[in-house]
């Protein structure tokens, strides 16, 4: 009985929570509605849209397109709508995780795939996330551990030309990666 209340509930949830969205069997598509329903508070349906882009991919033998499915998951994990307006809901789902390690986790799973890939923005990407997983974590000497080699490896691949495109910055403060990685060492005082 109560399994059933929990699957109606969730049935209307996401129903309701998925107003505004346009149904799309593209995964990419999906991938970016879950981004904006993270930015809209509206967790449980970023999951479920990250979820059927993970479906999606995996039946192409998509390696990139996992990846980047998995870097959703670490950021969802990671947000504080999942650990704040939503944790409740997780929780009786059975899923939540107040650790961060589901971050983490999601994040090491997107750079394992983007190394396999030869992504090296990608594997980038990743190790801000499992920094960023590592401060929240108040784990801040395994985040500047993390800070730093990446910094490293951004720097590396721009001097050999594995790192050619940048990925969307939203801050107009930085102009690319380096610099927001730089930003972190700063703000968290990691020494360099």
């Amino acid at each position: 009985m109560k399994q059933l209340l929990i699957s109606v509930i969730l049935f209307f949830t996401i129903g309701c929570a998925g107003i505004g969205l346009r149904a799309t069997s593209n995964p990419d598509v999906k991938i970016q509605q879950a981004y904006r329903m993270m930015d809209e508070d509206r967790a449980l349906m970023a999951e479920d849209l990250i979820h059927q882009a993970m479906d999606i991919y995996n039946k192409n033998n998509n390696k990139f397109g996992m990846a980047e499915a998995y870097h959703a998951y670490g950021n969802l994990y990671i947000s504080h709508s999942y650990h704040n307006k939503w944790a409740t809901t997780f929780k009786k789902l059975g899923t939540y995780d107040g650790s961060y390690m589901k971050s983490i986790q999601n994040f090491e799973g997107s750079m394992k795939l983007f190394n396999e890939v030869s992504s090296e923005i990608g594997v980038v990407k990743s190790l801000i996330g499992i920094a960023n997983a590592y401060h929240q974590r108040n784990e801040d000497n395994k985040a500047c551990v993390y800070y730093k080699k990446v910094l490293s490896r951004y720097q590396e691949g721009k001097e050999n030309g594995t790192i050619t495109e940048e990925p969307v910055i939203f801050d107009k403060r930085f102009k690319d990666m380096g610099q927001i990685i730089n930003s972190y060492i700063k703000h968290y005082n990691c020494s360099t």
